[in-house]
């Protein structure tokens, strides 16, 4: 299973709180269809009844349809941070399998190195991965900023993909908007979705517009913000499992 192929998986868990009510919806109509076919014969009285219930239940269908927009657009803020997370979750995972399993392909500086006794707990331990592991750890355990794996900012991001495997994002369009994105899940998560200076800030750093947010006001996160995040997301794991076929690159 590749990279994309995860995210659609992990998106589809987090798209089933839309879907919810649909399914209860479809469930309750089926129940009240076999209801009817039950009581047809036994009575004329009975399958009136029957109907007027299955209509009324289908004309309070508009109503609560409109009250699970309404709740789907509070909700969809709380998805793209899932979607994002989910997201960074799945690229931290894939950098570690290829390390892991790219070490004759792996591109590493001259300054990472191992005492013997590194080497010795980690061979003892952690056969047959154990240099994969050992390098994981130090890249990890990597204090300078500069230097840090970080998944959540996107130059860093594609810096981190090219210098140890050569893979090539090169779509700058793509990883602006996909930094936008992460700034509406960091505003969300530590700002309670309110604009402030910082967010504005980071927003303004990769030369978004920034003239539609107002400071002190409520983000507003809605279904088309969340399927557009999805769709660049599908296309950053599209580009990122097109270069390691490309490259040659194991990912288990």
């Amino acid at each position: 299973m590749n990279i994309s192929e995860k995210f659609i998986r992990s998106e589809k868990d987090i798209e089933e709180i839309f879907t919810s009510y649909q399914t209860l919806h479809e469930l309750y109509t089926t129940s009240f269809t076999q209801l009817e076919t039950a009581l047809s014969g036994v009575g004329l009285a009975m399958e009136q009844q029957a109907g007027k219930v299955k209509s009324a239940f289908l004309n309070s269908k508009r109503t609560v349809d409109a009250k699970q927009s309404e709740i789907g657009d509070k909700l969809y803020g709380q998805a793209l941070v899932l979607l994002i997370g989910s997201s960074e979750s799945l690229l931290r995972e894939a950098f570690r399998s290829l390390i892991k399993h790219n070490l004759d392909k792996i591109n590493i500086k001259d300054n990472v190195t191992f005492s013997f006794d590194d080497i010795r707990r980690n061979y003892e331990n952690n056969p047959p991965e154990w240099l994969g592991e050992m390098l994981l750890i130090k890249l990890e355990d990597e204090k300078s900023p500069a230097e840090k794996l970080n998944f959540q900012n996107m130059k860093q991001l594609e810096g981190i993909l090219k210098s140890h495997f050569g893979i090539e994002i090169d779509n700058d369009d793509l990883l602006k908007e996909l930094h936008v994105f992460w700034q509406y899940r960091h505003i969300v998560i530590h700002n309670s979705g309110i604009v402030d200076k910082k967010f504005i800030s980071n927003i303004n750093a990769v030369g978004h517009s920034c003239e539609h947010y107002v400071l002190g006001s409520k983000l507003s996160i809605n279904k088309n913000h969340y399927l557009k995040c999805k769709e660049k997301l599908q296309l950053l794991f599209a580009v990122i499992d097109a270069q390691i076929i490309e490259k040659g690159l194991k990912y288990i």
